[in-house]
């Protein structure tokens, strides 16, 4: 809706945006692997976040009574939908699912059953 009120822009390039968008970042979560070589899990969620504010940081200007440029909405949905989101969450969920394994694993050792 506010590709449309906002941007004068039809629901279908609104659609093609966000969904190229989120091929580019189906291509980032794939690439997680190669990313985290270089940065830390921590690193990885601040700058998913940073990203994030920034493509929020952009439509911030938007006035109800003129259009905005369409690249202003382009920008903001390719950095929130295609680098931030998909970067900052799965280290969230990566690091997340390693402190867990990390708090288990001792005290799974001691539900084994142990010959007696």
């Amino acid at each position: 809706a506010i590709a449309q009120t906002h941007f004068d822009m039809t629901s279908s390039k609104a659609g093609m945006i966000v969904s190229c968008s989120g091929a580019f970042g189906v291509f980032c979560l794939l690439s997680m692997r190669s990313i985290e070589k270089y940065f830390s899990d921590i690193q990885l969620i601040a700058g998913g976040m940073a990203v994030m504010g920034l493509g929020i940081g952009v439509l911030v200007p938007i006035e109800d009574q003129f259009d905005a440029p369409g690249w202003q909405y382009m920008l903001a949905i390719f950095l929130i939908y295609g680098i931030g989101y998909p970067i900052g969450h799965t280290a969230v969920i990566g690091i997340f699912s390693k402190s867990k394994f990390r708090l288990a694993h001792p005290f799974g050792k001691w539900l084994l059953p142990r010959p007696i």
